[in-house]
């Protein structure tokens, strides 16, 4: 009788790894650093659970470089994502398919602490003012042209990575991108590292108009070759040195478009804000559009010269697509809104990526009009 329970065991065991082995799936991949594969990265592998990215299982990279996941939780067609972890800074992959590809390579950098490498292709400044307070969002496109990842250095346990120079009279402050610490009354460190690339910073802040002394100064702390305001209401007085670009609508609203080029570090320039004594009617400014602007040029900044001015429309098919874009910029609003404590998800950046992907189809079949 016990050897027939010995061999009935056996046949379930066999059956039951015959079976998960047609089921299951893996998923493999290497570790790369300067072209060569590299040992002891940890690797984890990240699935949705609910509205949640949770991190499922954890692996070292082989003497080869290679990982391996594996087990019934791994079904083909299951979305999934990766992350490398290596001195201290994580590497996201986007989010991927079980069996949809045969190798996964996720590229780690080594670290520095010099930003001598830092400039900032574009930055953009919205200014929307009212009677109560002055809104203001910076939206940051950091290029590091090194081959290694910025990370900035160590304060009181804190990481200090983008260095900015920021009214000390602000209020309501907000990162989108990472997170702020304060070193004094006006420096502020974000806490993303900088990868070799164009990294995306975003945040804003609200200012009393009455301490603004009539227009907001802006500190330039890494050399910036394109720097662009955007103002609301739009009847302004043109500050020296500043291009007039004319009035864009973005969304229904209007602002005047101001441009500098070329500012070397340690510059300080300054831009004419409209008082509020002289705004009658202002359409109130809600969290909402704070998420829709950084949303809207998140997906400009690839094409920065591609903001047109006011126009009618060319027809209803323009209109169409104006419209469908428009939706797809509010979910974006929503998506950040919903993910603004969660930025490093991996579900949220790929969502993001594609939703984003499609405006952008729209934008070109808009502009071939």
């Amino acid at each position: 009788m016990q050897t027939l329970n010995l061999i009935c065991s056996f046949i379930f065991l066999l059956s039951s790894l015959l079976v998960w082995s047609a089921e299951a799936a893996l998923v493999r991949g290497y570790v790369l650093k300067d072209s060569k594969r590299i040992s002891g990265v940890e690797v984890a592998f990240y699935m949705n659970q609910g509205e949640t990215a949770t991190e499922i299982a954890r692996k070292a990279s082989d003497e080869n470089g290679q990982f391996l996941f594996e087990g019934p939780f791994i079904q083909p067609g299951m979305p999934f994502a990766l992350a490398a972890f290596y001195k201290g800074v994580p590497y996201h992959s986007s989010t991927l398919e079980v069996a949809a590809q045969k190798e996964i390579i996720i590229e780690v950098f080594d670290t520095t602490s010099v930003a001598k490498q830092l400039h900032i292709d574009t930055y953009h400044l919205f200014f929307t003012v009212s009677k109560a307070q002055i809104n203001v969002v910076h939206l940051v496109q950091m290029n590091n042209e090194k081959n290694q990842t910025f990370v900035g250095s160590m304060a009181n346990g804190v990481r200090h990575v983008s260095k900015f120079l920021l009214d000390k009279n602000l209020f309501d402050l907000q990162n989108y991108s990472g997170h702020f610490h304060q070193a004094n009354e006006t420096t502020f460190f974000d806490s993303q590292p900088l990868p070799p690339g164009v990294s995306q910073l975003s945040f804003s802040f609200n200012i009393d108009p009455s301490k603004s002394g009539g227009g907001y100064i802006h500190d330039v702390v890494y050399p910036t070759s394109r720097l662009e305001a955007f103002i609301q209401p739009t009847s302004i007085e043109i500050s020296n040195g500043w291009e007039d670009l004319g009035v864009v609508d973005l969304h229904g609203t209007t602002y005047r478009r101001i441009l500098k080029r070329d500012l070397p570090s340690g510059e300080k320039t300054f831009i004419k804000l409209p008082l509020p004594i002289a705004i009658r009617n202002l359409f109130k400014w809600g969290a909402l559009a704070t998420c829709f602007i950084i949303s809207f040029f998140a997906l400009w900044w690839k094409y920065p010269n591609r903001l047109h001015q006011s126009s009618h429309s060319s027809g209803s098919k323009s209109k169409t697509l104006a419209d469908r874009r428009s939706e797809l910029l509010l979910k974006i609003a929503h998506l950040d809104k919903k993910w603004a404590h969660k930025k490093d998800n991996p579900n949220y950046l790929e969502q993001r990526k594609k939703i984003f992907l499609d405006a952008i189809k729209i934008t070109k079949q808009l502009e071939a009009i």
